[in-house]
């Protein structure tokens, strides 16, 4: 099975919202979850809309980087861990963005 017939599948899944979710971890403070819940709404709508190529192009770059994969972890898993978190940054303010990135992980999770 080639990358490309994995990112299709891959793509599949995530047309089926009840077998994903995403979830944030923040610091308990109302500014903190207010910046983590709009980031995790516009990466749950991006994600569920995202095309196979543009899955498949965001994941040839990625692959091209340097990665921390923690013990026991997929592949695919940080893959589209990394993804969720990009998307969530990009409905961000500059300011929110700074506490974003200081503070806040979205994770996709498979059901």
């Amino acid at each position: 099975m080639t990358q490309k017939d994995e990112i299709r599948q891959l793509h599949a899944l995530l047309q089926y919202k009840n077998r994903w979710y995403i979830e944030y971890s923040a610091p308990f403070n109302p500014i903190f979850e207010d910046i983590a819940e709009l980031a995790k709404e516009y990466a749950n709508d991006r994600l569920s809309s995202m095309s196979v190529n543009n899955l498949y192009n965001r994941y040839l770059k990625w692959a091209k980087e340097d990665h921390i994969m923690p013990p026991n972890s997929s592949y695919y898993h940080v893959f589209m861990d990394d993804i969720v978190w990009d998307l969530g940054l990009r409905a961000l303010k500059r300011r929110d963005k700074d506490l974003y990135c200081e503070s806040i992980v979205l994770r996709i999770k498979f059901n």
